[in-house]
């Protein structure tokens, strides 16, 4: 079930690079990272010199918690299904790339 999520997620999610991962330390939540350009486009190939956003999922809502370079700030919102966080972060990522 788990693994059908992540995979979900990354599948569903328009940025050009996406990673997400799962742990349940301190709570079920599923962790993505996205990055406005592709894994060859990093800067000394190191993820954190691109535009990048980390979120945890997790309890009913979803939150920010790092990133670099980014024009517009997420919010810290709700969600109801996995479609709802698909839907919610590539309208966040529709409104970062057009800034």
């Amino acid at each position: 079930m788990v693994n059908e999520t992540l995979k979900q997620i990354k599948e569903g999610l328009n940025f050009p690079f996406v990673n997400v991962g799962y742990s349940c330390l301190g709570g079920k939540d599923v962790y993505i990272l996205v990055s406005l350009e592709v894994k060859g486009e990093w800067q000394n190939d190191i993820m954190e010199n691109s535009p990048y956003a980390r979120f945890v999922v997790g309890g009913g809502k979803i939150e920010h918690f790092a990133g670099w370079s980014l024009k517009k700030n997420f919010r810290k919102c709700k969600y109801k299904s996995v479609e709802d966080v698909i839907s919610k972060l590539n309208k966040y990522y529709e409104e970062v790339k057009q800034c």
